[in-house]
C-alpha cells in the first residue's frame, strides 16, 4: 500500500485514515474472473461446450522461445527499457504457451 509518507506499507493498519477510506485497496475485483475465462476459452463439440486444448502453435512456441532467451539469468527481460505493456504481453504470451502444452 501507499502512503502520503512516499513509502510502501504491507500493513494496511499502518495506513493513514484517509489512504484507507479514499482509495479502493481491498474488494472483490477478481469475482467472476475464472468464469468468464472458461467461458472464452470455450468451445462447441458436437453439442457440448468444452476447453479448447489444442497444441501451442508454432508463431506461439517461437514467441515463447524468444521470450524466455531475452531474459538474463535472473529471469528478467533485459534491454534498454521494459514498458509495463510489453511485460504484460510477455506475461500473456507465455501464459497462452503452457496452457497449450500438454503434460507428459
Amino acid at each position: 500500500y501507499g502512503d502520503r509518507d512516499g513509502l510502501i506499507h504491507y500493513d494496511y493498519d499502518e495506513l493513514s485514515e484517509e489512504r484507507k477510506k479514499g482509495y479502493a485497496w481491498r474488494a472483490d475485483f477478481g469475482s467472476g474472473v475464472k468464469d468468464l475465462y472458461l467461458q472464452a476459452r470455450a468451445v462447441h463439440i458436437d453439442g457440448e461446450t468444452q476447453i479448447a486444448t489444442d497444441d501451442p502453435s508454432p508463431a506461439q512456441i517461437t514467441r515463447a522461445e524468444d521470450i524466455i532467451q531475452r531474459q538474463d539469468a535472473q529471469g528478467r527481460w533485459v534491454g534498454d527499457k521494459l514498458y509495463i505493456r510489453d511485460f504484460v504481453r510477455n506475461v500473456n504470451a507465455l501464459c497462452v504457451y503452457l496452457e497449450r502444452v500438454k503434460s507428459d
